[in-house]
């Protein structure tokens, strides 16, 4: 497939917050650069992590030198909220940005699809679609019930065109619509939820 060139690509950083990933950054890492979108950037926070979390994505920067890769390794644990919104002050600078927690693997043609929609000016966000591995674990079976509910509210509220949060794995806004809203709440569970409305 001929993915179109950079400078007709809207740029996109992917937030990775990161507590004690070990099993499970590389993984993400792979998924997200086998999307082959070429104005990316991608920036995992590692928030207080003590486990080999660090260590890995060193080696993995080092073994793919030409990709566009930071770690942000914080010292002390600022949740995830102070941990993205650390990184979105300081380091993003594009259009867009998406935010993936470092369990997540992408679909191979999720950025594009993502940011295609961002050619209507009038979207400042979107919230993407979730599938949770086919294991037979009783939290993967209680995440696959919950995230079925998730996906027909989404389904309804689509189609009702009343879908005021931008929540979930892959949430990608414009990044002056998170700066205007003075970032993600501090200290809050939902802080998704709490963006939304902060955006509207």
């Amino acid at each position: 497939k001929q993915y179109p060139s950079s400078d007709r690509l809207p740029s996109i950083t992917v937030v990775i917050p990161a507590y004690n990933e070990e099993l499970t950054i590389a993984r993400c890492l792979d998924s997200v650069y086998a999307t082959q979108y070429k104005n990316l950037s991608v920036i995992v926070v590692s928030d207080g992590s003590s486990d080999k979390t660090n260590s890995i994505i060193r080696r993995y920067k080092r073994d793919h030198s030409l990709l566009s890769l930071r770690l942000i390794a914080l010292r002390k644990n600022r949740g995830k909220d102070g941990a993205m919104n650390y990184a979105i002050k300081k380091y993003v600078s594009s259009k867009l940005t998406m935010i993936v927690d470092a369990d997540v693997t992408l679909a191979k043609d999720s950025l594009e699809k993502v940011t295609d929609h961002f050619k209507d000016k009038q979207v400042i966000g979107l919230a993407t679609n979730v599938r949770i591995s086919e294991d037979k674990a009783i939290l993967s079976i209680i995440q696959r019930i919950e995230f079925m509910v998730g996906f027909f509210h989404k389904k309804f509220f689509d189609a009702t065109r009343s879908e005021f949060i931008i929540g979930g794995q892959g949430s990608c806004y414009r990044t002056i619509a998170i700066q205007r809203a003075g970032y993600f709440p501090d200290n809050m569970q939902t802080e998704d939820i709490a963006l939304s409305i902060n955006i509207l």
